[in-house]
């Protein structure tokens, strides 16, 4: 028998074998989930990103979609706050510093775990970048559950239909915005 973390690497496990295939996917157990407390209240607009962030999950489309709704929107421009929790390429840095938006963003190299779940309890949006690659729709990462565990809204740059974007749209817990829908991701 054959396992697998996805429906598509299932499809492609099955044109491959005979064996049977079954998936599992990644997720949380609900009693296994610490009790954090609620969400502080602010009036800040967090986009949130927590995990590696390397050059091929790094959302261009999305840095130049905030440039364009902090010029055309000054209350967004006043409250944008992107926090980077965990390692981040120089290339998404310089990403964001190409469109103007190094002024909004806090990032921190690591901090722990319980102290992570809290800062993604408080943000506005949980950012799930899929790295773009030939086998992107097959890339369903764990983290896209401990963001569904937290009730917050995730906002998926990748493929469409994929396997997270299928996670997402049947839980019904964000979007997903293909890597060059510059109108979809400016909504």
């Amino acid at each position: 028998h054959v396992l697998c973390v996805g429906e598509l690497m299932k499809l492609e496990f099955n044109s491959k074998t005979q064996t049977p295939v079954t998936v599992i996917t990644n997720g949380f157990d609900a009693e296994d989930i610490p009790t954090y407390g609620a969400k502080t209240e602010t009036s800040d607009f967090i986009l949130l990103h927590a995990g590696s962030f390397l050059q091929r999950r790094n959302p261009e489309i999305l840095w130049k979609a905030l440039h364009e709704l902090i010029s055309e929107n000054k209350e967004l421009r006043s409250k944008l706050k992107i926090k980077l929790i965990g390692r981040v390429e120089q290339t998404v840095v310089d990403s964001l510093a190409r469109y103007n938006l190094s002024e909004y963003v806090d990032a921190v190299k690591y901090i722990p775990h319980d102290k992570v779940v809290e800062q993604l309890i408080n943000a506005t949006i949980l950012l799930l970048p899929i790295d773009n690659f030939k086998g992107s729709k097959w890339v369903l990462t764990g983290k896209i559950f401990e963001y569904i565990m937290v009730h917050r809204f995730i906002l998926c740059i990748g493929p469409e239909d994929g396997d997270a974007a299928a996670v997402i749209n049947r839980t019904k817990t964000g979007c997903v915005v293909d890597f060059n829908d510059l109108n979809h991701c400016k909504k």
